[in-house]
């Protein structure tokens, strides 16, 4: 089971974010809902502060990763897992917690 922080962007649907959200959860995953973040660094300091294994964000742009990558390395966290998911794109848990 890996600790997961999830987060949206203001642009995403809520109807998909609770689906990605439930497969998370149903894989056996928990799930820590980090609710609309801004910024990347935002996200960073959540998944410092809740100790996750991985942060999955339903953002626009999958070159959010980047953004948050970096973030998490300024907080010595390079090694959380980091995921993108935009609604155009299938998606498994496979995929979502796979660099």
């Amino acid at each position: 089971m890996l600790r997961v922080v999830f987060g949206v962007s203001q642009m995403s649907e809520p109807a998909y974010d609770a689906q990605v959200a439930r497969l998370l959860r149903d894989a056996g995953h928990e799930v820590v809902y980090a609710g609309e973040v801004a910024t990347a660094a935002q996200t960073a300091a959540i998944a410092v502060q809740e100790d996750a294994d991985a942060v999955v964000l339903v953002a626009d742009d999958p070159a959010a990763a980047e953004e948050l990558t970096a973030a998490l390395a300024e907080y010595d966290a390079a090694d959380v897992a980091v995921h993108v998911v935009t609604a155009d794109q299938p998606f498994t848990v496979n995929d979502i917690l796979t660099r």
